[in-house]
């Protein structure tokens, strides 16, 4: 059905003007990978838009857990850092969500631990308000091994 609606010029990204959820923000939301695969390989002469769309999406999927569209989006091209100045960024998400294997990840793809957010914290301080220390360990390994290299 999804393709039947995209090849008759279904919108797939568009700018957050409405209440509604976009299509692809909306398949993380469902947990639908099949239809995320399908949607980030469609077209968009606006890539500024698309990446919006895409970021949206990541943050969805790393709130509702789904690390295997969250790495899907990551390996296809969204980005991993913070969309806008006041939002929060994939990591934080990762953090405040207790999910570990997604901070890693994270760090892994170099995801930035000095970025701080609109309140001046840096994930390291997200974890630790968050009472999550598993994230504060990864976060200080990570840390100490960039300084080594």
């Amino acid at each position: 059905m999804v393709r039947y609606l995209v090849a008759h010029g279904a919108v797939v990204y568009k700018y957050m003007e409405d209440p509604e959820l976009p299509p692809l923000p909306f398949a993380a939301f469902d947990s639908r990978l099949d239809i995320l695969q399908f949607l980030v390989n469609v077209e968009e002469t606006d890539r500024e838009k698309k990446k919006m769309n895409m970021h949206l999406a990541l943050s969805i999927a790393i709130i509702k857990g789904q690390n295997e569209a969250a790495e899907f989006l990551i390996d296809n091209g969204t980005p991993i850092s913070r969309w806008q100045g006041n939002g929060l960024s994939p990591l934080e998400y990762a953090i405040m969500g207790r999910n570990e294997d997604m901070v890693s990840y994270l760090l892994s793809r170099n995801a930035s631990v000095s970025d701080t957010n609109q309140h001046g914290f840096t994930p390291l301080m997200t974890s630790i308000i968050h009472d999550n220390p598993s994230a504060a360990a990864l976060l200080l390994c990570y840390g100490m091994a960039q300084l080594l290299h």
